[in-house]
């Protein structure tokens, strides 16, 4: 065996592995941030509570829609997420035990307290 064919196998293997890690995400819904809460998802099986990063958008454009000046941001906030979690909206991690802690004694009946969209949004990948 020469070591253009050993060359040659070690990058198709390089290349499948590369090509196996690429995830595909796409956009589950979007969502209205509440001011000063932060976003934590609950997965059911591991009952486990997690904060969610959200990556911020810095770019936003105003136009005029013929009565007054209006924004849109055309990136919007993102997150990625695990669509089998259930998502909420709490102030900080103690709130979202509080909060999961009544969602199983059923004093709420659910978990997810995430608004419809609008300008100040949030996209769930």
């Amino acid at each position: 065996m020469n070591n253009k064919s050993l060359n040659d196998k070690l990058t198709k293997d390089k290349i499948e592995k590369i090509q196996k890690k690429k995830t595909e995400y796409k956009k589950l819904g979007s969502f209205r941030r509440s001011k000063g809460l932060k976003l934590f998802s609950y997965n059911i099986i591991t009952q486990e509570i997690k904060e969610l990063n959200i990556i911020y958008s810095n770019e936003a454009h105003i136009f005029w829609d013929g009565l007054k000046l209006d924004w849109y941001d055309p990136l919007s906030n993102k997150v990625n997420i695990d669509n089998r979690d259930i998502h909420f909206e709490c102030l900080n991690i103690n709130n979202a035990v509080k909060r999961v802690s009544n969602f199983k004694s059923g004093k709420i009946k659910s978990l997810f307290n995430l608004k419809p969209k609008v300008n100040k949004r949030i996209n769930l990948y």
